[in-house]
């Protein structure tokens, strides 16, 4: 028989989750990992039961929280760890991976465990340094294959074609010429309120611009005689026309979304949501790929719980609008869905709060959820073409492509609809927010 060379991973069924996500993210970092719902992530032969797998083990991962504290066969499976451990004289035998802040019985007292509770990233970190520091061997050279296999169920994969749907729009540039026009001496506000009004790239006392300014924008505004052809480059008032283009797109669509009535975030200018006055109707209609009609409410809640304080935190509808890169040379608008979130008050939260609540808000979105919120804020970008003069023209729809292969999705459970009384209630339901603030929830995407 071989030496042991595999890590077990010992937890409650309550933390399933966990213990799948460990033994994949293992696998695929090269550690040959056994888990009873997975069996064996790489070694052979492979151990059949608990107790051969865990003889043969090199060591023993506890995850400990208060669903295996006391539950028979975790609490089995650690005193057996802790058996083998002093048989063989390896003190760290058993390594405790702490998922919660509950306490551990005696029988660990003298283990320092590896904190999950504060954030998984940061203890899977802390976990491959262990394993670094013990030398534990790296046996699988397809663990990420072996990961992703354990993960697919049979004929997960068709060999049936497929219509892809990107979420990145076609912008054609229809005016060929940059004109130069001259400006008046402007105040901050006048100039704020001319960068949201029209799509013009300023340069001291100049501004470059597809199309002439629109009406309403502040008097004074003169077109010089100079134009170029775009499509040329060079540079035009010294700044090259690779640097200007780009900005004259991605301030057409924001002049062309703040004039439907879309508000920006206040810190990030490519982040758009709809205002609660945005219509009468308080929801956006759009059309699914199959041409149903349907609708998405602008504004919504959830009461977040922490400790015996409840708080509302309001969510509208968004969606990040700015160039897509990589496509090829062209232009092309690309949107991603996300919301915006309001305290009671009224203020947008734009703190350290705001990564951890999203995820809390988000957390039950699935494809289905963000596939149609994309195509609502597509639909949304494509109505302001019909009165556009700008001299830019959006595609009818977003980029298709085609695939050879397909998932099988008759393999996939079935998303349940929401109950028939929340369909039309603000109250998205009450979550608790009782998670510590990580590194992470400082940097909002």
């Amino acid at each position: 028989m071989s030496a042991p060379s595999h890590l077990f991973i010992s937890y409650a069924s309550e933390d399933r989750t966990f213990a799948e996500w460990l033994a994949r993210k293992l696998a695929s970092a090269g550690y040959a990992v056994w888990l009873d719902t997975l069996k064996m992530l790489g070694g052979e032969p492979w151990p059949q039961t608990i107790d051969a797998a865990l003889n043969r083990s090199s060591r023993l991962l506890a995850l400990m929280s208060a669903n295996s504290i006391e539950k028979d066969l975790p609490v089995s499976e650690r005193t057996k760890g802790l058996s083998i451990g002093r048989e063989r004289k390896i003190p760290d035998f058993v390594i405790p991976l702490r998922l919660d802040e509950a306490k551990w019985d005696w029988t660990l007292h003298n283990h320092t465990g590896i904190p999950f509770h504060h954030g998984w990233a940061a203890g899977w970190r802390q976990l491959l340094k262990k394993l670094d520091q013990i030398d534990f061997p790296r046996t699988l050279s397809d663990g990420a294959v072996l990961a992703q296999q354990s993960m697919e169920p049979e004929n997960l994969v068709l060999q049936e074609p497929e219509t892809l749907r990107l979420n990145a729009i076609r912008a054609d540039i229809t005016q060929p010429v940059l004109r130069v026009f001259t400006l008046p001496l402007l105040g901050d506000d006048a100039a704020q309120a001319l960068k949201q009004t029209w799509a013009c790239y300023t340069v001291g006392d100049k501004a470059i611009a597809l199309a002439p300014p629109p009406s309403g924008v502040p008097e004074g505004i003169k077109p010089t005689s100079a134009q170029h052809l775009w499509s040329a480059g060079g540079a035009i008032l010294g700044v090259p026309i690779t640097s200007i283009m780009p900005r004259l797109v991605r301030t057409t669509m924001s002049t062309r979304l703040l004039k439907l009535g879309c508000a920006v975030h206040p810190k990030k200018d490519a982040v758009f949501y709809l205002p609660e006055t945005f219509n009468e109707t308080g929801k956006l209609p759009f059309t699914d790929l199959e041409g149903k009609r349907h609708t998405h409410k602008i504004r919504r809640y959830n009461t977040i719980r922490r400790g015996m304080e409840k708080e509302k935190v309001f969510f509208h509808f968004a969606f990040r609008c700015d160039l897509a890169k990589g496509l090829d040379a062209g232009f092309y608008i690309q949107l991603v869905p996300t919301i915006m979130l309001f305290d009671a008050a009224g203020s947008p939260i734009v703190d350290e709060r705001v990564n951890r609540l999203r995820r809390k808000i988000t957390r039950g979105y699935y494809n289905a959820e963000w596939r149609d919120r994309y195509l609502a804020a597509e639909q949304l970008l494509l109505s302001t073409q019909a009165t556009a003069t700008d001299g830019i023209t959006l595609a009818p729809a977003g980029i298709s492509l085609g695939a050879p292969c397909r998932l099988n999705e008759a393999l996939f459970e079935k998303e349940a609809p929401p109950p028939a009384e929340a369909i039309d209630s603000e109250d998205a339901g009450e979550l608790p927010d009782d998670e510590p603030l990580t590194a992470a929830d400082h940097d909002e995407e």
